[in-house]
């Protein structure tokens, strides 16, 4: 996989694992399903300690934190390691040459290369890094 990629999918990830310590904190119920979090009885938006804030959305949440936010929808299973092209280019915003991109399209070219590659695989409207065997 191309390493600006896996680099920004790996940061991704990471802010919505800080995202969900965020919810945690504040007893929000992590779903198990996507039509759990539907379900999910809360306000549909708030505060998350101090600094940052959320709003609840179809299968997902964004959190907006002090330097940006991060938008993310749950997996089938309730997972938080998913992501797309959109969600990728919307959290770097205007930090894609951080990452090594000059654009939105770059990205998404790459993007759509390491699917084909098989490198990403699909499950409902995300896609998960391929797990490789090492035996």
């Amino acid at each position: 996989m191309d390493e600006r990629l896996e680099r920004l999918i790996r940061a991704f990830q990471a802010r919505v694992a800080e995202a969900v310590v965020l919810l945690r904190s504040a007893s929000i119920p992590l779903p198990t399903s996507t039509n759990d979090w539907v379900m999910t009885r809360i306000p549909g938006s708030g505060r998350l300690g101090p600094t940052a804030s959320y709003r609840k959305h179809g299968y997902g949440c964004c959190v907006t934190f002090p330097d940006g936010e991060v938008d993310f929808d749950f997996g089938d299973r309730g997972q938080i390691d998913g992501f797309d092209a959109w969600r990728l280019c919307r959290f770097a915003a205007d930090r894609l040459s951080d990452f090594g991109f000059d654009s939105k399209r770059e990205v998404e070219s790459i993007f759509e290369a390491s699917e084909r590659a098989g490198e990403l695989e699909r499950s409902g409207s995300l896609y998960y890094i391929r797990a490789t065997s090492t035996w």
